[in-house]
């Protein structure tokens, strides 16, 4: 039997956010050695590789992936790049939303049970990691971290110097 109600938050991301609950925060929480090896694993295709690319350095920013977590982005990352194959499939000519069997009845093409099993595989790495726009609706960044930001500055500035 799992454990009862809710999956606890990992702290960096309560601290992220504020800690808006005033719970109190783990102070003995493992902390893992950052990730060394930031090279997408072999195994995923062309498309999931240029996801981990993209998402490594956002996480690493945020210090949200330690080395352990290599394997649970790696997990998302292979989802991400099965849904993105998946999607490029069934835009081919002759793939559609609807296919017929040998008999000639209509079905549902079998890619879009695939891209929708990666899509909830996707949501639920993107919810452990912060990255949903839920989620990241309770972030904050640390005090000033947003200075060196261009657009930042653009939007201050045409909002008569009020902050974001």
């Amino acid at each position: 039997m799992g454990a009862r109600g809710r999956k606890p938050k990992p702290t960096q991301l309560k601290v992220l956010e504020g800690n808006p609950g005033k719970r109190p925060v783990n102070e003995n929480e493992p902390a893992p050695d950052p990730m060394a090896d930031l090279k997408p694993p072999s195994f995923l295709n062309k498309f999931g590789k240029q996801e981990w690319k993209r998402i490594v350095p956002e996480l690493i920013k945020l210090d949200l992936l330690g080395a352990v977590d290599r394997t649970a982005l790696a997990g998302y990352c292979n989802a991400f790049g099965t849904w993105e194959e998946a999607i490029r499939e069934l835009r081919k000519p002759g793939q559609g939303m609807i296919t017929y069997t040998e008999k000639g009845y209509p079905i549902q093409n079998p890619l879009l049970g695939v891209i929708n099993k990666q899509s909830e595989i996707m949501k639920g790495y993107l919810v452990e990691f912060g990255m949903t726009p839920a989620a990241r609706s309770r972030v904050t960044t640390p005090e000033g971290s947003g200075e060196d930001d261009e657009f930042l500055k653009l939007v201050n500035r045409k909002n008569g110097g009020a902050s974001a």
